[in-house]
């Protein structure tokens, strides 16, 4: 009978019946690969329909077959969730069985339902080892063992604070007896692992327990290896802390400190935050338990070139062969360590050897035994150390699957991977690397594989020259735009901070990128730079937002002028006068040149220097009133000029001549503006109406009546807050004093004046010229109208 491809779950429900073995295999690989596509949906009449019809190919004799009911079965609990909780008693009698299979492909994609039926939330980690306890005495081996594993994997990813492992100690023990070795085996790694979580609460326990003499003397040298090796977890060492301070700090310290040179630093606490929460979590791997365990290895002794030959490929037929045991997989990987240490990359023969390790770890690092795992990362992380560059193809072929371990569930293997990602890319700088990073960054489902990506990027910007970089960098820049609009927050802030290092690198097309991204984008990138203090990006908002400095900022070391209260502090109607004068003000201030900014910081020093023994003086000085002629230039709605406010005016004319920085050009940003409340500036043209006539200069009267402009201005109200008025007052007398201070007349400031070449009659007939052409249309009628009166 011909097959079709059904195309519904219907479709599939309908064909499972048929007894031909072919058809069968065909149909189950086609409806594993339809459940993995989320866009395929899963409805159907009735969804029982589809389980009772898998189950009978989850046990029968075709391995192949089962193998793939236990993936359409993995896949239905990503798609369904908390929801196959009601299938789930159906299953599991049926999984436990497939725990003991012959074949290991069957036995891991059992392991990987289990997982799954955590992870999802199906069924809660203590309920499912609950309810597999009987397994501790199933009468296939396979399955007491496969059991173990789950116990450590479980409390791998969750900790103790989701499960209580004290009620399977006592069943653990009576597997140290077990006539299976294998079996007693991975009873005594259960019990190490258990150790990790928990310390040695664990040793107290076991005494209790009738464990034999002989296999608590192991356990207890097993207990101290770990200790040792600086593996408890920070449950086990908060544990084991008791109420004396002195006490814990001994024992919150590992024994055993990594190999360096005498006057290294003091070890840092081996569970200390790394730059990442993830590698607290429970069972996860840190920087400072790859260093450790690097030379934490076997002594071989070699003798001859052929010695280390043989030794590399024993080793290297052990890793990649995955019948063999777990634990001398683990030892060989140590003696890959061993032989790197004693220059074994010198041997002539060591690249093709490189090449056939490269197979067997494509083949381990697909493993489910977390300890496989760990131990292949450190291994690899300790080749890239070492090697270099020469292990460029080595990466090139594994890194795929390197990567891919970053999502797994147990946290023992995701810190792996990404630990040994890290070392691979801060010591191994080969081009090719680069695609593979930005295609999964770029393409991954993984919100934790782009996450890691995206911190990676980082590293990768600030440890690899420009020109490992340069052939790649439209992937990178493409990388970064994905990344920088990603839908988790981690791997956009990733990508943000490996955004500026990449400008570093390339600036022309990071300046290119930035100019594409929408604006609010563009803002939580410069906030993103502002706080990880990026350097060498300060030039960034000159050459991507213009070069308009900002009209009022002041220097460092200039003081401010902005704390003087002016009549607009008090009065209200002189506030709105004054905000009508800043919007005129502020759209003449946006046409003048970048070149605007603060006068020289040493000429300002110098005249607060030149008088600041005379501002008392100054400050007693009867006021004088003044002229009509001047007086009857104050118009109200006229804007007054400031020292900045023109291009030509000295200030920019001595800061054009001896080269003053201004502050947008030292902070890389443009600062915020002022208020458009006017201030009293002694640094405004003489002619302005806010100078008194004492040394030269008209000074505000703010008490005369005689002036026909303040006429309209309603009188002072006597019922006005005494407060107020004492603050009105002392404003006024403080605007009075430091203009007179800061005055140009006297004759040192005469004498600067003259030095530089710049008279005060010049600086007036420019700043009229000047105003004539920023003010506003109506700033120009109003002057009109006054030189006509």
């Amino acid at each position: 009978m011909a097959y079709h491809k059904p195309t519904d779950i219907d479709g599939f429900i309908t064909q499972m019946a048929k007894a031909d073995m072919r058809i069968k295999a065909l149909l189950a690989e086609d409806l594993v690969l339809y459940l993995n596509d989320s866009e395929n949906s899963i409805e159907c009449v009735d969804l029982g329909l589809l389980v009772d019809g898998l189950i009978p190919w989850m046990i029968g004799s075709h391995f192949k077959i089962a193998q793939r009911a236990l993936e359409a079965f993995t896949e239905l609990i990503v798609r369904l969730g908390q929801d196959f909780n009601a299938y789930t008693s159906t299953i599991l009698p049926h999984v436990l069985d497939r725990l003991g299979d012959s074949r290991d492909t069957v036995r891991e994609k059992a392991q990987l339902l289990l997982h799954k039926l955590m992870e999802c939330r199906c069924v809660s980690p203590q309920s499912l080892l609950d309810k597999l306890t009987v397994c501790f005495k199933h009468k296939n081996a396979k399955v007491r063992e496969e059991f173990l594993q789950t116990i450590v994997n479980a409390l791998n990813e969750y900790g103790t604070q989701s499960l209580s492992v004290k009620t399977y100690i006592q069943p653990i023990v009576l597997l140290l007896g077990d006539p299976t070795p294998t079996v007693r085996d991975a009873a005594i790694q259960t019990l190490v692992e258990i150790y990790k979580h928990v310390g040695d609460k664990l040793r107290t326990d076991l005494r209790k327990k009738e464990v034999p003499a002989a296999k608590m003397a192991m356990l207890e040298q097993k207990f101290d290896e770990t200790r040792s090796d600086g593996l408890l977890l920070p449950s086990a060492l908060n544990s084991a802390v008791s109420n004396d301070d002195i006490d814990a700090a001994v024992v919150s310290r590992p024994t055993r400190l990594v190999k360096r040179t005498p006057s290294a630093t003091p070890r840092k606490p081996l569970f200390e935050t790394q730059g990442s929460g993830d590698l607290l979590a429970a069972g996860a791997v840190s920087w400072e338990i790859f260093e450790s365990s690097f030379e934490n290895v076997p002594q071989l002794t070699i003798f001859s070139q052929r010695d280390m030959d043989d030794h590399m490929k024993i080793t290297n037929t052990i890793v990649g062969d995955k019948n063999m045991d777990w634990e001398k997989r683990v030892d060989a990987l140590k003696k890959i360590r061993s032989l790197l240490m004693i220059n074994a990359q010198n041997s002539p023969t060591f690249t093709q050897q490189l090449k056939d390790l490269s197979i067997a770890f494509l083949d381990i690092l697909k493993e489910l035994r977390s300890q496989v795992i760990r131990e292949a990362c450190i291994t690899l992380a300790y080749m890239s150390k070492v090697l270099k560059t020469r292990m460029d193809q080595f990466i090139i072929y594994i890194l795929q699957e390197l990567i891919n371990l970053i999502q797994n569930s147990a946290k023992v293997i995701s810190s792996s991977g990404t630990v040994a990602l890290k070392y691979v890319i801060k010591n191994t700088h080969a081009p090719k690397i680069v695609p593979i990073i930005t295609q999964n960054l770029m393409q991954s489902k993984s919100k934790d594989i782009r996450s890691t990506l995206s911190e990676v990027m980082v590293l990768l910007f600030e440890e690899w020259p420009t020109k490992a970089l340069e052939k790649n960098c439209i992937l990178l820049r493409d990388a970064l735009r994905k990344g920088i609009a990603d839908a988790d927050s981690d791997a956009r802030k990733h990508s943000r901070c490996a955004f500026w290092n990449f400008r570093r690198h390339f600036p022309e097309i990071a300046d290119s990128l930035y100019g594409s991204l929408d604006p609010a984008t563009q803002r939580t990138l410069e906030k993103e730079r502002d706080s990880i203090g990026t350097n060498g990006t300060n030039s960034m908002s000159v050459s991507l937002r213009g070069s308009n400095t900002s009209l009022n900022s002041v220097p460092s070391g200039v003081i401010s002028m902005s704390g003087l209260r002016s009549i607009s502090a008090v009065d209200t109607a002189a506030a709105q006068r004054a905000r009508a004068r800043a919007q005129y003000s502020s759209m003449a201030r946006m046409k003048i040149s970048s070149g605007s900014a603060s006068l020289r910081k040493y000429l300002f020093v110098f005249k607060i220097s030149a008088r600041a023994k005379k501002i008392s003086a100054v400050s007693a000085t009867p006021q004088q009133p003044p002229t009509p002629e001047r007086r009857i230039r104050s118009r109200s709605g006229v804007s007054q000029s400031q020292p900045t406010s023109r291009s030509t005016s000295p200030s920019n004319k001595l800061r054009d001549n001896f080269g003053i920085p201004s502050i947008y050009k030292q902070t890389g940003t443009i600062p915020k503006k002022t208020s458009g409340i006017p201030r009293s500036l002694a640094n405004s043209r003489e002619t302005s109406p806010t100078r008194g006539t004492q040394f030269g200069s008209l000074r505000r009267n703010v008490y005369g009546t005689n002036s026909p402009r303040r006429l309209d201005r309603p009188p002072v109200n006597p019922a006005r807050p005494v407060l107020a008025q004492k603050i009105l007052q002392q404003s006024r007398e403080a605007e009075n004093a430091l203009a007179d201070a800061l005055s140009p007349e006297d004759h040192e400031m005469s004498a600067e004046f003259g030095r530089l070449g710049i008279h005060r009659k010049f600086s007036r007939e420019e700043s009229v010229e000047s105003e004539a052409s920023s003010v506003s249309l109506k700033g120009a009628l109003i002057r009109t109208e006054e030189e006509t009166i």
